[in-house]
């Protein structure tokens, strides 16, 4: 037989095109039908099957220009020489990944190159209509379907339709096949979110940590602009704590409302930070007294720290305020004006925390004894808390102790 010969028995039409007619393969090429999985069958698939396939082991030939034509031509020459193995189990499994059960039904045994050597976006599409169902039926069939058409016509065939980016997804899903699931979440991802398709294209890589993290989303949240902008922990963060601020069980418009946010780009720290911002501590004790301003919220708090330029903006200070433990007020009387915080002890009332000027300066005696004399008009002076003082009754009165920390 002729050089031409056998690039002719492998030199069949493109992908998508109509398929010639089976050609019987003659006793000489038996190396060839048996690396190319058609043993068993007695027949060549009339494509340039082998030509594409091979196209992925041009590096094992010492040339210094190479296509699918020429790598076909050498393979034909080297292959009856070559030490083929019997099973390509292992390298099957590899590249299948999850898919491997599937993917041996209709390339095991002899077969194991058609799948080895495809083209690795060829093969993607293939994991793809073998992830939308089991393969079952004339696996015969299958195969040469899966050969010889189009990639779009498998992928509308397996799916039911084909949206927009579905194939540019496929292309950047990696050399190794994925679990059934990744088709079946992309598929209908871009069924239901046409208008991503962009952002798709801009996308380097779709995996499955990327598909994971889609899934522990809220699905309004799950959009390829927002996951694309922010890093996962930020998103995951917001997700988090807007869940516990809303009982465990936020309304769906609350997500809907974040989505539209996320996507316009505002940043996910500035969306909790505008929300806490607004929230409220709870009624001031002291009231009537126009020397005494209460700091009502978050930001009110943040402010006159920035103000007075001491830590009070901190969160342990803010979530105290919030859970009420401590109320801070802004002490004005036309001399000084410094920041003053109660603690409280239900149901006890008030005592002193804390009085402060500006940096955390501590006020002269003057201005001490001057503010002292306001809190107790209202009831809130400096003293041990009343389970403090029963805890430690047997103990001797200490002067120097009375305004120790109980707790």
């Amino acid at each position: 037989m002729g050089r031409r010969d056998p690039l002719r028995l492998l030199s069949l039409p493109v992908y998508g095109r109509a398929a010639a007619p089976m050609i019987a393969i003659p006793e000489s090429s038996h190396a060839i039908t048996k690396f190319c999985g058609f043993q068993s069958d007695g027949y060549l698939p009339s494509s340039e099957v082998l030509m594409k396939h091979t196209a992925s082991v041009t590096s094992l030939f010492p040339v210094e220009a190479s296509g699918p034509d020429l790598v076909a031509s050498e393979l034909v020459a080297i292959l009856p020489r070559a030490q083929l193995a019997k099973c390509y189990a292992f390298q099957l499994s590899h590249l299948a990944g999850p898919l491997y059960p599937r993917v041996q039904r209709v390339f095991g045994g002899a077969h194991a190159p058609l799948y080895l050597l495809t083209d690795r976006t060829r093969r993607s599409v293939w994991n793809a209509v073998l992830a939308a169902h089991h393969p079952a039926g004339d696996m015969r069939q299958l195969r040469t379907q899966l050969l010889e058409t189009k990639s779009g016509t498998l992928l509308k065939q397996a799916f039911g339709g084909l949206p927009r980016g579905f194939l540019t997804i496929l292309k950047k899903s990696g050399e190794t096949g994925l679990d059934p699931d990744f088709y079946h979440f992309w598929h209908r991802y871009l069924t239901d979110h046409p208008e991503d398709f962009p952002v798709v294209a801009a996308r380097g890589i779709f995996d499955a940590k990327l598909t994971d993290h889609m899934h522990g989303l809220p699905p309004a949240l799950a959009r390829l602009p927002i996951v694309g902008r922010f890093q996962s922990k930020e998103v995951r963060r917001l997700v988090e704590v807007m869940t516990w601020m809303h009982g465990g069980r936020p309304d769906p418009a609350i997500w809907a409302d974040l989505a539209i946010r996320l996507i316009a780009g505002e940043n996910p720290l500035n969306i909790l930070t505008k929300i806490t911002d607004k929230l409220t501590f709870p009624s001031p004790y002291i009231t009537g007294d126009h020397r005494f301003r209460h700091i009502s919220s978050i930001r009110d708090l943040k402010q006159t720290a920035m103000r007075f330029e001491n830590c009070l903006g901190e969160p342990h200070s803010l979530q105290a305020g919030l859970r009420g433990y401590l109320q801070f007020y802004e002490y004005h009387d036309g001399k000084d004006l410094l920041v003053v915080s109660i603690s409280a002890e239900p149901p006890f009332g008030f005592m002193v925390s804390d009085i402060r000027l500006k940096d955390n300066e501590l006020p002269e005696q003057a201005q001490l004894d001057r503010i002292t004399k306001a809190l107790a008009e209202h009831a809130v002076i400096e003293r041990r808390s009343v389970l403090g003082v029963i805890r430690d009754w047997d103990l001797p009165d200490h002067d120097e102790d009375i305004f120790a920390p109980d707790f």
